[in-house]
């Protein structure tokens, strides 16, 4: 799985947000991406698109990753 993560020194410093529970291969991918190119993890209070939404506005993440069913379930909640 590590020979799979892109590694970019312009990655250092980042700030991922997780859009899957770590427990899920999503998640997990983006933990290894975070920790990999020395990057912060960042993790909702929940896993549901109106607090993955706060989180954006809150954390102010520079990376995230999902699926375009769940963008656009985030999208529809954000203000």
């Amino acid at each position: 799985l590590l020979d799979s993560v892109v590694r970019r020194e312009d990655f250092r410093g980042a700030r991922w947000l997780s859009l899957f529970p770590l427990s899920r291969f999503a998640g997990f991918n983006t933990m290894l991406h975070a920790w990999m190119n020395g990057a912060t993890l960042l993790l909702p209070d929940r896993y549901h698109p109106e607090a993955i939404a706060a989180s954006f506005v809150s954390e102010q993440p520079t990376h995230a990753s999902g699926t375009p069913t769940l963008w656009k379930s985030v999208l529809l909640h954000l203000e």
